[in-house]
């Protein structure tokens, strides 16, 4: 069984990202049948779980972003009512 160094693994995957063929890039690299079939679902799954991991990320931010909102918004109002009292 071949290694082959991450340098390859990744140069292959972007040839193939680019729109070569399966079968051109393991000619050119001599790799195996399956070899970049499995790098290439490794670099699909890896990518789902980064988008997921992301979007979950995002979730947060914006949940958090509205209560600040809320909270700015009700300042806002507190800090006119206080300042409008204080003139009389």
């Amino acid at each position: 069984m071949a290694r082959y160094d991450k340098e390859t693994r990744e140069k292959c995957i972007q040839l193939r990202l680019s729109g070569r063929t399966m079968k051109s890039i393991t000619d050119e690299y001599g790799l195996g049948a399956g070899t970049l079939k499995y790098w290439m679902n490794e670099y699909e799954k890896q990518s789902e779980t980064d988008v997921k991991g992301t979007t979950a990320s995002n979730k947060d931010l914006l949940k958090q972003l509205e209560e600040l909102k809320k909270e700015n918004e009700f300042l806002k109002k507190a800090a006119s009512y206080f300042a409008s009292s204080q003139k009389r």
